[in-house]
Protein backbone atom coordinates (compact mmCIF):
# COMPACT_ATOMS: atom_id res chain seq x y z
CA UNK A 1 0.00 0.00 0.00
CA UNK A 2 2.77 2.43 0.91
CA UNK A 3 4.60 1.69 -2.37
CA UNK A 4 1.40 2.33 -4.32
CA UNK A 5 0.87 5.64 -2.52
CA UNK A 6 4.39 6.85 -3.23
CA UNK A 7 4.07 5.87 -6.88
CA UNK A 8 0.71 7.63 -7.22
CA UNK A 9 2.05 10.84 -5.70
CA UNK A 10 5.10 10.79 -7.96
CA UNK A 11 3.03 10.27 -11.10
CA UNK A 12 0.59 13.04 -10.24
CA UNK A 13 3.33 15.51 -9.40
CA UNK A 14 5.30 14.79 -12.57
CA UNK A 15 2.18 14.92 -14.75
CA UNK A 16 1.05 18.21 -13.28
CA UNK A 17 4.51 19.72 -13.64
CA UNK A 18 4.82 18.59 -17.25
CA UNK A 19 1.39 19.93 -18.19
CA UNK A 20 2.05 23.23 -16.43
CA UNK A 21 5.42 23.66 -18.13
CA UNK A 22 3.97 23.00 -21.58
CA UNK A 23 1.05 25.37 -21.09
CA UNK A 24 3.21 28.12 -19.65
CA UNK A 25 5.81 27.84 -22.40
CA UNK A 26 3.08 28.44 -24.99
CA UNK A 27 1.47 31.34 -23.09
CA UNK A 28 1.68 34.80 -24.66
CA UNK A 29 4.72 36.89 -23.77
CA UNK A 30 4.11 39.68 -21.29
CA UNK A 31 5.25 43.24 -20.61
CA UNK A 32 7.06 44.46 -17.51
CA UNK A 33 8.10 48.00 -16.70
CA UNK A 34 8.32 50.91 -14.28
CA UNK A 35 5.60 53.55 -13.84
CA UNK A 36 6.94 56.70 -12.22
CA UNK A 37 3.46 58.02 -11.33
CA UNK A 38 1.41 55.26 -9.63
CA UNK A 39 -1.44 57.58 -8.61
CA UNK A 40 -4.09 55.75 -10.67
CA UNK A 41 -2.66 52.24 -10.25
CA UNK A 42 -4.43 49.54 -8.26
CA UNK A 43 -3.33 46.01 -7.40
CA UNK A 44 -5.06 44.58 -10.49
CA UNK A 45 -5.38 47.61 -12.75
CA UNK A 46 -3.09 50.24 -14.22
CA UNK A 47 -3.63 53.87 -15.09
CA UNK A 48 -1.60 55.80 -17.65
CA UNK A 49 2.01 54.64 -17.61
CA UNK A 50 4.47 57.50 -17.05
CA UNK A 51 8.13 56.74 -17.77
CA UNK A 52 9.63 60.07 -16.70
CA UNK A 53 9.23 62.05 -13.48
CA UNK A 54 10.78 65.24 -12.13
CA UNK A 55 11.21 65.71 -8.38
CA UNK A 56 13.30 67.94 -6.17
CA UNK A 57 16.37 66.87 -4.15
CA UNK A 58 15.20 65.59 -0.77
CA UNK A 59 11.76 64.53 -2.06
CA UNK A 60 10.36 61.07 -1.33
CA UNK A 61 8.10 59.53 -3.98
CA UNK A 62 6.74 56.20 -5.18
CA UNK A 63 7.19 54.23 -8.39
CA UNK A 64 5.61 50.94 -9.46
CA UNK A 65 7.04 47.89 -11.19
CA UNK A 66 4.11 46.60 -13.23
CA UNK A 67 3.23 43.64 -15.42
CA UNK A 68 0.78 43.43 -18.32
CA UNK A 69 -0.83 40.47 -20.03
CA UNK A 70 -0.52 37.63 -17.50
CA UNK A 71 -2.89 34.87 -18.69
CA UNK A 72 -5.52 33.40 -16.33
CA UNK A 73 -4.52 30.40 -14.24
CA UNK A 74 -5.58 26.97 -15.46
CA UNK A 75 -4.93 24.33 -12.85
CA UNK A 76 -1.24 24.48 -12.03
CA UNK A 77 -0.28 26.61 -15.03
CA UNK A 78 -0.33 30.29 -15.93
CA UNK A 79 -1.52 32.98 -13.53
CA UNK A 80 0.95 34.76 -11.26
CA UNK A 81 2.89 33.12 -8.43
CA UNK A 82 5.90 35.40 -8.04
CA UNK A 83 8.67 37.49 -9.53
CA UNK A 84 12.41 38.06 -9.26
CA UNK A 85 14.41 41.04 -10.50
CA UNK A 86 16.71 43.95 -9.74
CA UNK A 87 15.67 47.60 -9.88
CA UNK A 88 18.77 49.57 -10.81
CA UNK A 89 19.36 53.27 -10.33
CA UNK A 90 22.08 55.88 -9.85
CA UNK A 91 22.95 55.88 -6.12
CA UNK A 92 24.30 59.42 -6.37
CA UNK A 93 20.78 60.59 -7.24
CA UNK A 94 18.29 58.31 -5.45
CA UNK A 95 17.97 55.52 -2.86
CA UNK A 96 15.26 52.97 -2.01
CA UNK A 97 13.69 53.53 1.41
CA UNK A 98 10.62 51.22 1.46
CA UNK A 99 8.75 48.62 -0.60
CA UNK A 100 5.22 47.20 -0.82
CA UNK A 101 4.59 43.75 -2.32
CA UNK A 102 1.02 43.38 -1.00
CA UNK A 103 -0.51 44.36 -4.35
CA UNK A 104 -1.03 42.12 -7.39
CA UNK A 105 0.08 38.99 -5.53
CA UNK A 106 -2.79 39.60 -3.07
CA UNK A 107 -5.36 40.42 -5.73
CA UNK A 108 -6.97 36.97 -5.95
CA UNK A 109 -7.17 36.33 -2.22
CA UNK A 110 -4.96 35.92 0.84
CA UNK A 111 -1.38 35.00 0.01
CA UNK A 112 1.35 33.00 1.70
CA UNK A 113 4.44 35.12 1.00
CA UNK A 114 8.00 33.90 0.60
CA UNK A 115 10.40 36.84 0.22
CA UNK A 116 14.13 37.38 -0.03
CA UNK A 117 15.08 41.01 -0.59
CA UNK A 118 17.98 43.35 -0.07
CA UNK A 119 17.86 45.20 3.27
CA UNK A 120 16.48 48.72 3.37
CA UNK A 121 17.39 51.44 2.88
CA UNK A 122 19.18 50.39 -0.29
CA UNK A 123 21.74 52.79 -1.70
CA UNK A 124 24.17 50.68 -3.73
CA UNK A 125 22.50 51.23 -7.10
CA UNK A 126 20.70 47.87 -7.40
CA UNK A 127 17.78 46.67 -5.26
CA UNK A 128 17.18 42.90 -5.51
CA UNK A 129 13.92 41.15 -4.63
CA UNK A 130 12.71 37.53 -5.05
CA UNK A 131 9.03 37.20 -4.12
CA UNK A 132 6.72 34.17 -4.22
CA UNK A 133 3.13 33.49 -3.18
CA UNK A 134 2.88 29.91 -1.88
CA UNK A 135 -0.93 30.02 -1.73
CA UNK A 136 -3.13 28.70 -4.53
CA UNK A 137 -4.64 32.11 -5.35
CA UNK A 138 -3.26 33.04 -8.77
CA UNK A 139 -3.75 36.46 -10.34
CA UNK A 140 -3.90 37.42 -14.01
CA UNK A 141 -4.18 40.44 -16.30
CA UNK A 142 -2.42 43.73 -15.53
CA UNK A 143 -1.24 44.93 -12.15
CA UNK A 144 1.44 46.18 -9.78
CA UNK A 145 4.11 43.68 -8.78
CA UNK A 146 6.09 45.98 -6.52
CA UNK A 147 5.79 49.55 -5.24
CA UNK A 148 9.01 51.27 -4.20
CA UNK A 149 9.43 54.41 -2.13
CA UNK A 150 12.44 56.35 -3.38
CA UNK A 151 14.20 59.44 -2.10
CA UNK A 152 16.13 61.90 -4.20
CA UNK A 153 19.46 62.26 -2.40
CA UNK A 154 21.11 64.63 -4.85
CA UNK A 155 20.50 66.62 -8.02
CA UNK A 156 20.84 64.99 -11.41
CA UNK A 157 19.37 62.39 -13.71
CA UNK A 158 18.95 58.65 -13.27
CA UNK A 159 17.39 55.82 -15.21
CA UNK A 160 15.34 53.20 -13.38
CA UNK A 161 16.01 49.80 -14.96
CA UNK A 162 14.23 46.54 -14.18
CA UNK A 163 16.55 43.64 -14.97
CA UNK A 164 18.18 40.58 -13.45
CA UNK A 165 21.71 40.61 -12.06
CA UNK A 166 21.60 36.92 -11.10
CA UNK A 167 20.81 35.27 -14.44
CA UNK A 168 20.28 36.37 -18.04
CA UNK A 169 19.45 40.04 -17.46
CA UNK A 170 15.73 39.49 -18.12
CA UNK A 171 13.39 40.04 -15.13
CA UNK A 172 11.51 36.88 -14.06
CA UNK A 173 7.72 36.69 -13.74
CA UNK A 174 6.51 33.27 -12.64
CA UNK A 175 3.38 31.27 -13.38
CA UNK A 176 1.49 29.02 -11.01
CA UNK A 177 3.72 26.00 -11.62
CA UNK A 178 6.47 27.73 -9.63
CA UNK A 179 9.64 27.25 -11.64
CA UNK A 180 8.67 28.02 -15.26
CA UNK A 181 8.77 31.69 -16.18
CA UNK A 182 7.03 33.77 -18.79
CA UNK A 183 8.68 35.14 -21.89
CA UNK A 184 9.06 38.92 -21.60
CA UNK A 185 8.14 40.69 -24.83
CA UNK A 186 8.69 44.30 -23.75
CA UNK A 187 10.54 46.05 -20.95
CA UNK A 188 9.64 49.69 -20.27
CA UNK A 189 12.34 51.29 -18.15
CA UNK A 190 11.95 54.78 -16.74
CA UNK A 191 13.84 57.93 -15.81
CA UNK A 192 13.70 60.53 -13.09
CA UNK A 193 15.22 63.96 -12.78
CA UNK A 194 16.04 65.53 -9.43
CA UNK A 195 15.82 69.26 -10.02
CA UNK A 196 16.02 68.97 -13.82
CA UNK A 197 14.00 67.61 -16.75
CA UNK A 198 14.23 64.01 -17.88
CA UNK A 199 13.43 62.08 -21.05
CA UNK A 200 11.53 58.79 -21.03
CA UNK A 201 13.62 55.86 -22.30
CA UNK A 202 12.35 53.96 -25.33
CA UNK A 203 10.83 50.54 -24.64
CA UNK A 204 13.07 47.52 -25.18
CA UNK A 205 11.56 44.78 -27.33
CA UNK A 206 12.87 41.28 -26.69
CA UNK A 207 12.73 38.22 -28.93
CA UNK A 208 10.47 35.63 -27.36
CA UNK A 209 11.33 31.97 -27.15
CA UNK A 210 9.59 28.97 -28.58
CA UNK A 211 8.67 26.10 -26.23
CA UNK A 212 11.83 24.51 -24.87
CA UNK A 213 14.01 27.56 -25.47
CA UNK A 214 14.96 30.41 -23.18
CA UNK A 215 15.31 34.11 -23.80
CA UNK A 216 18.34 36.07 -22.65
CA UNK A 217 19.72 39.53 -22.53
CA UNK A 218 23.37 40.30 -23.04
CA UNK A 219 23.30 44.08 -22.90
CA UNK A 220 24.90 45.77 -19.90
CA UNK A 221 23.68 49.27 -19.02
CA UNK A 222 26.33 51.66 -20.24
CA UNK A 223 27.64 54.83 -18.71
CA UNK A 224 28.61 55.74 -15.18
CA UNK A 225 26.72 57.48 -12.37
CA UNK A 226 25.82 61.01 -13.30
CA UNK A 227 26.76 60.60 -16.94
CA UNK A 228 24.43 62.17 -19.50
CA UNK A 229 24.34 59.98 -22.61
CA UNK A 230 23.98 61.47 -26.03
CA UNK A 231 20.39 61.93 -27.08
CA UNK A 232 18.94 60.34 -23.95
CA UNK A 233 18.93 63.08 -21.34
CA UNK A 234 19.10 60.49 -18.57
CA UNK A 235 21.91 58.77 -16.75
CA UNK A 236 22.46 55.05 -16.43
CA UNK A 237 23.01 53.35 -13.08
CA UNK A 238 26.71 52.76 -12.72
CA UNK A 239 26.82 49.33 -11.16
CA UNK A 240 29.82 47.71 -12.75
CA UNK A 241 29.73 44.03 -13.53
CA UNK A 242 25.94 43.79 -13.56
CA UNK A 243 23.65 42.86 -16.38
CA UNK A 244 20.32 44.32 -17.30
CA UNK A 245 17.96 45.27 -20.07
CA UNK A 246 18.15 48.60 -21.73
CA UNK A 247 20.08 51.78 -21.28
CA UNK A 248 19.37 55.37 -22.14
CA UNK A 249 21.04 54.83 -25.48
CA UNK A 250 19.08 51.64 -26.25
CA UNK A 251 16.61 51.69 -29.11
CA UNK A 252 13.61 49.41 -29.73
CA UNK A 253 14.83 46.19 -31.26
CA UNK A 254 18.14 46.17 -29.40
CA UNK A 255 17.81 42.42 -28.88
CA UNK A 256 18.75 40.80 -25.64
CA UNK A 257 18.44 37.82 -27.02
CA UNK A 258 11.07 25.28 -6.98
CA UNK A 259 5.96 10.39 10.33
CA UNK A 260 5.16 7.80 7.86
CA UNK A 261 2.08 5.68 8.67
CA UNK A 262 1.81 1.91 8.61
CA UNK A 263 0.12 0.16 5.70
CA UNK A 264 -2.84 -0.92 7.86
CA UNK A 265 -5.73 1.39 8.64
CA UNK A 266 -5.44 3.70 5.57
CA UNK A 267 -8.77 4.01 3.81
CA UNK A 268 -9.18 4.95 0.17
CA UNK A 269 -10.46 8.37 1.24
CA UNK A 270 -7.38 8.94 3.38
CA UNK A 271 -5.09 7.92 0.53
CA UNK A 272 -6.85 10.29 -1.86
CA UNK A 273 -6.56 13.10 0.66
CA UNK A 274 -2.85 12.46 1.11
CA UNK A 275 -2.26 12.40 -2.64
CA UNK A 276 -4.13 15.67 -3.20
CA UNK A 277 -2.33 17.28 -0.27
CA UNK A 278 1.05 16.11 -1.52
CA UNK A 279 0.44 17.58 -4.97
CA UNK A 280 -0.60 20.91 -3.48
CA UNK A 281 2.38 20.92 -1.11
CA UNK A 282 4.75 20.03 -3.95
CA UNK A 283 3.58 23.04 -5.92
CA UNK A 284 4.09 25.35 -2.94
CA UNK A 285 7.46 23.87 -2.01
CA UNK A 286 8.55 23.99 -5.63
CA UNK A 287 8.03 27.74 -5.76
CA UNK A 288 9.90 28.26 -2.49
CA UNK A 289 12.74 25.98 -3.52
CA UNK A 290 13.11 27.80 -6.83
CA UNK A 291 13.55 31.14 -5.10
CA UNK A 292 15.99 29.71 -2.55
CA UNK A 293 18.00 28.19 -5.42
CA UNK A 294 18.08 31.51 -7.29
CA UNK A 295 19.33 33.35 -4.23
CA UNK A 296 22.06 30.76 -3.61
CA UNK A 297 23.67 31.31 -7.00
CA UNK A 298 26.62 33.70 -7.22
CA UNK A 299 25.80 36.94 -8.93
Amino acid sequence: MRTLLVAAVAVLILSAAAAATQTLAQAPAITIGIDTDPTDNQALSLGTIESCRVVQPGDSFEVDVFAKGIPPAAGLSNGLSGFAFNVKYDPAIIKVTAINTDLMLSGAGPRNPFEVADPLPDSDGSFRIDEADLSRNFESGDGVLLRLTLQAVGPGLSTLIVGDDEADGVPDVLGAAGNPKYDIATVQNAAMGAGQPCTAPSPVFLPTSTPGETTGATETPGGSPGETPAGGGTSTPGASGTSGIGSTSATPGGAQTPQSQSDSGLSAVAIAAIVVGAVAAAGALGAGAWYAWRRSRPS
